[in-house]
């Protein structure tokens, strides 16, 4: 019996274990049902055989979940940072330890984005425009059948209201510190039979924390604009067809860091405190995206044709200080261009014997991406501040890391779900081929010079050369394939209690590094990552007396080979920074969710997730063996727990609650290529207060008041590290934050 054969049966049988108390304990009644689209249809969070965690908007709500960003805190196993050098509106997801550190279209994902079933694979403007919100869901752990490559740590799905045929219109403002202003409107009415309108808008603005004592300004403002108009078609009980039209955009300023002990700046830094820094730097991060999707459903009896088609533009450009310091050592000026578009065609059918979905799907995109940046170099000013790229440009120390890229993808996928002929016992199998090609065209450059080299006549034993300026262009192309699949054995053992086994194949696609100095660098392929994961599970709803529990337990051991990182080459002349299959890793685990409500006034929730991700090889591109090194952005300990209280009151004054959450991260590594002391180290262990009055005096107006950070917990959302006599620098997360939000609705 094989190494995962072996874990399999030892969890299989903990889970086991855990779960009879559950059988004997367990009632048929009912409950509200948390639902989730985790196999591309609705059904219960309890009836999916696979860790998964869904917010709706009321829980979204009273978690301050306010962007993206601020779903680290509310799920297990999920870390959210800022993207190095790319702005705080670009977040970088992290589940189970599987994560990425380049964000140049040259390279993927490891956990996706989605926004209304539409794939976001560059995070750039993700944590923008996250209002009006009917639920997000985490996924962990591969889904590569359903969602498609570059999702083997997981996906995050992100969907907004639909239209009703019911008039609505709400208004909401937050109000909060450091001039922190929110601005959110809906309106919701019917237009004739079958066809409903929804506009929803919002406006966000902040002086932020993070102050520049050289600039005299705070780094990290805020300034956001966005709106969505969502039409939904649905002349029949049968048809259904959703447009949605989105538009962000921001104009806000950088993520705000300061130089750490060992770095340049660093000494200087100790007479500040964590909010405080010297850069000077005119960092800015301004966004503006476009997008539309439709979704079209027609059923057939008891089969459903579904087709999604989606449309999204991005134009970024962020200016960023990551060396926190005020000598001239690392500006970054990131220029994005993107555009997608996406097809995916689905056809879902119900039987007796269970139900089944197949498809096919196809996405492209096209952009450009520079890289700006300038150093601690001869020919390099001296006293940087407020100079732009603009002014840089003369020096000699300014390069552009510059790629065009076209990627596109496509797929055919089937899965289905069978009744095994006992009962309550069933199987899942599901299957997905991907072919993926990837053509880009790399444009490195200097203020005078081409920044690589290239042989002409593809002779190796010939000196590569310098093609200059007029000739800087080197063409490069890939093409990728891999199966993804899935298999599941589910017993519902009663209507409270569900056990499963699942064994899902995973993959990352491929590509290639943009930030090599020359041809043998940059033509250099790395191939996709491949994840093999076990997972065992436990869902259990217990109802003794009048109470309510809820625990749902997973147990996780994955296979991590061909892992990709970004790393520098000393044995390419001159040593450059490359993305290199690297390793191969175990990752295990356990991720326990709990919801108790004891009484109908008082509820009590929590999660914990243990993590233990080790390679068994990391070899560098020199051969040294760097396997002893910790795994990045894989923290071993993250737990939270909450409890609300629901205040007696008459219903004629209204409804009114009490709410306490508190989340606990460990240290983390952040960087591929591990730096002693550039690490999270100080963990993160924060305390959030909320209270809510809905339904004010009989009326249809609320009030949430809530404290953020409440006992001003000094933590850092990131940390960059170069080398410990360069750059050593960390972002200071969220301080202590008192606000309110008020909210009023018309309608229904």
């Amino acid at each position: 019996m094989n190494k995962v054969a072996k874990r399999a049966l030892f969890w299989a049988t903990t889970v086991l274990s855990l779960a009879v108390p559950a059988m004997a304990q367990a009632q048929t009644t009912t409950e509200e049902e948390i639902v989730v689209t985790a196999r591309r249809r609705a059904e219960s969070q309890q009836d999916v055989p696979l860790a998964v965690t869904a917010l709706n908007a009321a829980q979204l709500e009273r978690a301050n979940v306010t962007d993206i960003n601020s779903l680290q805190g509310t799920v297990p196993n999920l870390v959210i940072s800022p993207g190095q050098g790319s702005g705080g509106s670009t977040p970088v997801f992290a589940i189970r330890g599987l994560s990425q550190q380049d964000l140049t279209h040259l390279s993927d994902p490891s956990v996706s984005l989605y926004i209304n079933d539409v794939v976001i694979p560059r995070p750039i403007g993700g944590n923008v425009g996250l209002f009006d919100v009917s639920s997000v869901q985490v996924l962990r752990g591969p889904q590569g059948t359903l969602f498609g490559r570059n999702t083997p740590g997981g996906a995050v799905l992100v969907t907004t209201n639909t239209p009703s045929d019911e008039f609505e219109a709400r208004i909401a403002q937050t109000i909060a510190e450091y001039d922190t202003y929110q601005t959110e409107g809906v309106l919701n009415f019917a237009v004739g039979s079958g066809l409903s309108v929804r506009i929803a808008g919002m406006h966000r603005e902040s002086e932020g924390y993070v102050f520049d004592t050289v600039a005299g300004q705070n780094m990290d403002f805020v300034d956001e604009n966005a709106y969505r108009v969502s039409l939904d078609f649905h002349p029949t009980d049968t048809f259904e067809s959703l447009f949605v039209i989105d538009s962000a955009t921001t104009d806000n300023g950088g993520t705000g860091v300061y130089a750490r002990p060992g770095s340049i700046g660093g000494a200087a830094q100790l007479a500040r405190d964590h909010y405080t820094t010297a850069s000077g730097t005119p960092v800015h991060s301004d966004v503006d995206i476009f997008s539309i999707t439709n979704t079209t459903s027609l059923q057939l009896g008891d089969i459903t044709l579904r087709n999604i088609v989606g449309f999204r533009e991005l134009d970024n450009d962020t200016l960023e200080d990551p060396d926190g310091s005020a000598a001239f050592v690392l500006p970054i000026q990131r220029v994005t261009e993107h555009e997608q578009v996406s097809e995916e065609f689905q056809i879902l059918g119900d039987a007796g014997w269970g139900d089944w979905i197949v498809g096919a799907y196809y996405f492209s995109e096209n952009g450009s991406d520079q890289g700006l940046s300038s150093g601690l170099f001869a020919g390099c000013p001296t006293t940087p501040q407020n100079l732009t790229f603009t002014d840089l440009r003369q020096y000699a120390c300014f390069s552009n890391t510059w790629s065009t890229a076209e990627n596109t993808s496509t797929a055919i996928f089937g899965q289905v779900t069978f009744n095994l002929g006992i009962e309550g016992l069933s199987a899942t199998v599901g299957a997905r081929q991907n072919w993926d090609e990837r053509n880009a065209v790399i444009l490195n450059r200097t203020a005078t010079n081409c920044r690589f080299t290239v042989d002409h006549d593809d002779n190796p034993a010939t000196p590569e050369v310098n093609p200059g300026l007029a000739g800087c262009s080197l063409a490069l192309s890939a093409d990728f394939s891999e199966p993804t699949y899935n298999v599941s054995l589910e017993y519902r053992a009663t209507d409270d209690l569900l056990l499963y086994a699942a064994h899902r194949h995973g993959y990352r696609t491929g590509g290639f590094g943009a930030r090599a100095a020359n041809e043998a660098g940059l033509s250099r392929t790395f191939e996709p990552e491949i994840v093999d994961d076990i997972e065992v599970g436990v869902k259990a709803d217990w109802r003794p007396g009048n109470m309510f529990l809820r625990t749902n337990l997973a147990l996780f051991f994955a296979e991590y080979k061909d892992i990709q990182r970004l790393l520098s080459d000393p044995t390419l002349t001159p040593p450059q920074t490359v993305t290199t299959n690297a390793g191969q890793a175990e990752i295990q685990g356990a991720e326990f969710e709990l919801l108790f409500r004891p009484n109908p006034w008082l509820e009590f929730t929590g999660f914990y997730a243990y993590t233990d991700a080790d390679f068994t090889e990391f070899i560098a591109p020199n051969g040294a063996d760097l396997s002893i090194f910790p795994f990045a952005r894989a923290p071993r300990n993250i737990a939270g727990a909450g409890v609300r209280v629901d205040l007696p009151m008459s219903e004629s004054l209204g409804s009114a609650n009490l709410g306490v959450n508190y989340f606990h991260q460990d240290s983390y590594s952040t960087n591929d290529s591990f730096i002693p002391g550039v690490t999270i180290d100080e963990g993160r262990d924060i305390v959030d207060f909320v209270a809510e009055w809905n339904d004010i005096m009989g009326s249809s107006a609320g009030v949430t008041f809530f404290v953020k950070n409440a006992f001003d917990n000094d933590y850092s959302t990131s940390v960059l590290g170069l080398g410990a006599a360069t750059v050593n620098s960390a972002a200071p997360g969220e301080p202590q934050t008192f606000g309110v939000r008020l909210r009023y609705s018309f309608g229904d």
